[in-house]
């Protein structure tokens, strides 16, 4: 006589807590102006909101292979300027560098002093504009103005 076959249920699938991971965090960062629009010296306080949250990839604690960076690591960006950030494929050399670390760096400001400033800030609009204003105002070289100033014209034809 067979053994009867014992069914098995699969296993859930736990997904770990992470302690920098926060909705209400990216909630926040998403309705923060751009930070491209604050380094091309735009006004902190008339810009609309950005709309995306950019994870700063290998960045900062809490990054594995096959894992984005916690929420605790990021800016707020609009979808243009989000789009910039990761490569456009095929990659156009009139676009900047190819990596989004230089590009980040062709802002002109520390992305991880502004991201932790940020998560410090969670929850206190005006803190964290004034954070913003501090790190990035008017801080983007002459090459990002100009790729960034040409691809806004390029999505308003």
């Amino acid at each position: 006589m067979r053994p009867r076959r014992i069914e098995k249920e699969p296993l859930a699938r736990r997904v770990k807590a992470r302690e920098g991971d926060s909705a209400a965090h990216l909630r926040f960062v998403r309705g923060l102006p751009d930070v491209a629009a604050i380094a091309m010296g735009g006004d902190v306080y008339e810009l609309p909101a950005g709309g995306e949250a950019h994870h700063l990839q290998g960045h900062a604690v809490g990054h594995a292979l096959g894992r984005r960076v916690e929420d605790r690591w990021t800016i707020p960006v609009s979808r243009l300027t989000h789009h910039w950030l990761h490569v456009p494929t095929p990659h156009r050399p009139e676009d900047g560098p190819a990596n989004p670390h230089d590009r980040l760096a062709m802002l002109g400001f520390d992305p991880i002093t502004l991201a932790d400033l940020l998560w410090r800030h969670t929850g206190d609009d005006d803190a964290a504009r004034r954070a913003l204003y501090r790190v990035a105002w008017n801080k983007a070289t002459p090459e990002a103005r100009h790729i960034l100033s040409r691809m806004d014209g390029e999505t308003k034809r």
